[in-house]
C-alpha cells in the first residue's frame, strides 16, 4: 500500500491500520509532508489538523515495518519495485550491463543506496566464459560490451546467469542508447525472459526519451523499469524490510520489580536528581557511589571515601553550560571550590541550591544518551544515539514506541553505528548497552502515565572495563490530573 500523509487527526486509527497490514505482511509505503515547521505550518492551514513531527512518525513506522519515501517519484519507484520484484530478503544485487561505462554509474549508485555488488559465484563465472565473448567482463557489474549486437542471444542467456546465482536477491539489467530496431529486440527479449522466470529481473534503461518506447513497452508487460541509477538502486534497496511480526512476537515487557519509592508522591516537575539516579540504581542500570553534600564538610569527607569524584548542582537540566559540573576533583581545596561553585549555579539557574551531589567517576569511554518522551499522539518513544556535551549537535539517533520489543534495542544501536564501534572497543559492551536500553524502558513503562521525560546523558559504556554507568539523568513527571 502507498500513501500520503499530511497530518493526523487520529493517532490510534492510524497505528490500527499500520498494525492491521503488519499482520498481513504486508508493506506500506509512506510519503508524509511536513518534515519542516513551515511546512508544517501550510500542512496545519490546509487539513485543519496538528502535523506530527518528524522523529516520532519514524518511530512508528520502525514499529509496524514501514518504508519511509522523500518524494512522489520516490514513492512511485518503491511501488513499483515492491509489486513487480516482490520483497526483498538482502541487499545483494547483480548487475549487467550492455555497456561498461553504464555499468560504473550504476555501481556508483549502489553504493550510494548501500547496495552489496557481490561477485557472481565461481559456477556462474564459468557458465558466463561459455556465453561471453574474451574481451567482455563476467563480474559485477558484468558487462557484454555490445557483444549482444551481432548474437542477440547472449543477452538473455547472461541476464539468466545472474538470475540462477542464488546469491543475488535481486539482478538488475542496464541498458544504454540503441538504434531503434535494436531497442525493439532487447525489449521483446526481456519481456519474453521475464516471463519465463519465478524472479524476473529490473531493467535500468538509462537513454533518456530515446528509450522512452522500449520502457513503455516493458512497463506494459509487467516488468519494473527504472531511468535513472540512483531512483533505481534506492527503489532496490527498499525492498529490504523485516517482517515486523518478526521481532512483535516477544515484547519487552516492563520490570515489575522496579521499586518507585516515593515517585508517586512527587509532585509534577523535575524529580530531584539523586532520587532520580538511585531509581535508574534500582532497575538494574549501574550508577557511580554518590553522596548528597549540604556543607563543605561533607563534601571533603565524600571525596576522601570515593576518590576522584564529579560536583553536581541539583534540578538542573544543563548542568555543565550553566557552570553547575565540576569534573575531576582530587583535592580537599578543589572541593571545597566545586561544591561552592554549583551551589551558586543551581541559586542562580533555578535549581536546589540546599546540597550537591559528590559522585565518584565512572571509567572512561563511549557516551550515549538513551530517553523516553511522551508524544501526546502516540505515546512513549524511546531514543538512542551519541551523548555527553555532542548530543545536540549529532543528530544520528534512533527512535521505537514503547513498549520496546525483544532485539529493538540491538536494531537501534546498529542503525546508528553505535553496535560497531562498541564491539571493536569491547566485545561484551553492546549486549551491555543493550540490556540498559531495555532496562530503562522498562523503568519508563513502569512509570506509567505520570512520565513526561527520562533521559540519560551520559551514558557511559566503559571502554576499558566491563560494564557501563548512568552518570546524570533527567526525569520529568507530569500531571495527569491536568486537561
Amino acid at each position: 500500500m502507498a500513501v500520503y500523509i499530511e497530518g493526523i487527526r487520529d493517532p490510534a486509527d492510524l497505528v490500527s491500520g499500520f498494525d492491521a497490514l503488519a499482520r498481513q505482511n504486508k508493506p506500506v509505503i509512506v510519503l508524509k509532508a511536513a518534515s519542516t515547521e513551515v511546512v508544517a505550518r501550510a500542512t496545519s492551514a490546509h487539513t485543519g489538523v496538528l502535523a506530527t513531527s518528524d522523529d516520532v512518525f519514524d518511530a512508528v513506522l520502525a514499529r509496524y515495518g514501514g518504508i519511509r519515501v522523500h518524494g512522489v517519484e520516490e514513492l512511485i519507484d518503491v511501488t513499483v519495485a515492491l509489486e513487480r520484484l516482490k520483497m526483498g530478503a538482502s541487499k545483494r544485487v547483480g548487475l549487467i550491463s550492455t555497456s561498461g561505462g553504464a555499468g560504473v554509474l550504476a555501481t556508483q549508485a549502489a553504493e550510494r543506496a548501500g547496495i552489496e555488488l557481490p561477485e557472481p559465484a565461481p559456477e556462474t563465472r564459468e557458465r558466463l566464459a561459455q556465453i561471453l565473448p574474451d574481451y567482455a567482463s563476467s563480474g559485477n557489474p558484468g558487462d557484454m560490451s555490445g557483444a549482444f549486437n551481432e548474437h542477440p542471444e547472449i543477452f538473455n542467456e547472461s541476464i539468466a546467469a545472474y538470475c540462477d546465482d542464488p546469491q543475488y536477491d535481486a539482478v538488475g539489467g542496464i541498458l544504454t542508447v540503441q538504434p531503434p530496431p535494436v531497442a525493439d529486440l532487447l525489449a521483446g527479449n526481456l519481456i519474453d525472459f521475464a516471463r519465463s522466470q519465478s524472479r524476473p529481473p529490473a531493467v535500468l534503461w538509462i537513454a533518456g526519451e530515446m528509450s522512452a518506447a522500449g520502457r513503455a513497452r516493458l512497463r506494459e508487460a509487467g516488468l519494473a523499469v527504472f531511468e535513472d541509477a540512483d531512483r533505481c538502486m534506492r527503489a532496490l534497496a527498499a525492498r529490504v524490510r523485516k517482517n515486523p511480526l518478526d521481532k512483535r512476537s516477544a515484547p519487552s515487557s516492563p520490570s515489575v520489580n522496579i521499586d518507585l519509592g516515593s515517585l508517586k508522591n512527587q509532585p509534577a516537575g523535575q524529580v530531584p536528581d539523586d532520587e532520580a539516579l538511585a531509581l535508574l540504581g534500582r532497575c538494574g542500570i549501574p550508577v557511580p557511589p554518590m553522596h548528597k553534600c549540604a556543607t563543605t564538610n561533607n563534601a571533603r569527607g565524600a571525596l576522601r571515601e570515593l576518590g576522584r569524584v564529579a560536583v553536581k548542582a541539583v534540578g538542573l537540566a544543563h548542568k555543565a553550560s550553566a557552570g553547575g559540573l565540576v569534573l575531576d576533583v582530587t583535592t580537599e581545596d578543589e572541593i571545597v571550590q566545586a561544591h561552592t561553585q554549583v551551589t551558586e549555579a543551581a541559586a542562580q539557574g533555578g535549581g536546589e541550591p540546599a546540597y550537591t551531589i559528590v559522585q565518584q567517576l565512572a571509567p572512561s569511554g563511549l557516551e550515549l544518551i538513551i530517553g523516553a518522551r511522551r508524544d501526546p499522539g502516540f505515546g512513549v518513544i524511546l531514543v538512542v544515539g551519541l551523548g555527553g556535551s555532542i548530543a545536540e549537535l549529532c543528530q544520528r539517533v534512533s527512535r521505537r514506541l514503547l513498549p520496546l520489543n525483544d532485539g529493538e534495542a540491538v536494531e537501534m544501536l546498529r542503525e546508528t553505528g553505535i553496535w560497531d564501534v562498541l564491539a571493536n572497543a569491547r566485545p561484551s559492551a553492546p549486549l551491555e548497552t543493550a540490556a540498559a536500553i531495555h532496562q530503562l524502558a522498562g523503568l519508563a513503562q513502569a512509570i506509567g502515565d505520570r512520565l513526561e521525560a527520562v533521559e540519560v546523558n551520559p551514558l557511559i559504556v566503559h571502554s576499558s572495563t566491563e560494564g557501563v554507568s548512568a552518570v546524570d539523568v533527567l526525569l520529568l513527571l507530569r500531571d495527569t490530573q491536568a486537561p
